[in-house]
This record gives structure tokens, C-alpha cells and sequence, in this order.
């Protein structure tokens, strides 16, 4: 989280995207017609999770930064 705060100071505009909590759930079925609607589903259970307590982001398995407006 210190590297993700650090790109404010070097950048105008950072905007975080986080993807993938309860969503690795779905990787005992990725051999399954199962995986891909448990996907889904768990990636909207992510969403919402996210929304509601957003502490919870930093338990990401991903983190998608977007830096704009070097300084």
C-alpha cells in the first residue's frame, strides 16, 4: 500500500482499481463448465465487498493503477 501511496506524490491523478478477493475461490472449478458463472458471480461479490468496507481492498489479489498528470 506504501508503493500505491507513493504514485500521489509523482502524479496529478491516480485512480485504483481492485479485482480478485473472494473471486480466487473460483480456482478449484477452472477446469469445470463451473469456473467462468463462478467467476462472475464472485467477481460481483467483489464488487460489493469493495463498495461496502473498502479497507478490504488492500486483500486485492490484483491492483490495476492508472497515473495521470506526471509532476
Amino acid at each position: 500500500m506504501r508503493d500505491l501511496a507513493q504514485a500521489d506524490a509523482h502524479f496529478g491523478r491516480v485512480t485504483l482499481s481492485f479485482f480478485h478477493l473472494s473471486a480466487l475461490g473460483a480456482i478449484p472449478l477452472r477446469r469445470t463448465r463451473l469456473f467462468r458463472p463462478s467467476l462472475t458471480a464472485l467477481d460481483a461479490m467483489d464488487r460489493a465487498i469493495f463498495a461496502a468496507a473498502p479497507p478490504l481492498r488492500r486483500l486485492a489479489w490484483i491492483v490495476v493503477m492508472e497515473c495521470r498528470q506526471p509532476r
